[in-house]
């Protein structure tokens, strides 16, 4: 999936066929994974938001004080949004 995202958001016109090759599998691997591109990218933007919303749920920001969460609030979702990062 991070191949997807990382050559989708390089080149929105890039073929599944690329990515599977690109990804070293074969292109129906990925058709196993999604039926379309239109689910590929659905699948990628939903681990993305997942990926950038668990840094906040995981401060306990209700439980630790607000600068302590807040740095690591911030430093998760920097992490969750770092080119090559792996969902």
């Amino acid at each position: 999936m991070t191949t997807g995202a990382l050559m989708l958001a390089a080149d929105q016109a890039a073929s599944i066929t690329a990515i599977a090759t690109e990804a070293g599998v074969d292109r129906r691997t990925v058709y196993r994974r999604s039926a379309s591109r239109e689910e590929l990218l659905a699948v990628i933007h939903e681990a993305r938001l997942a990926a950038i919303e668990r840094p906040t749920k995981e401060a306990r920001l209700r439980e630790t004080p607000v600068t302590v969460a807040l740095h690591h609030c911030v430093e998760g979702r920097i992490e969750a949004t770092a080119p090559g990062r792996s969902t």
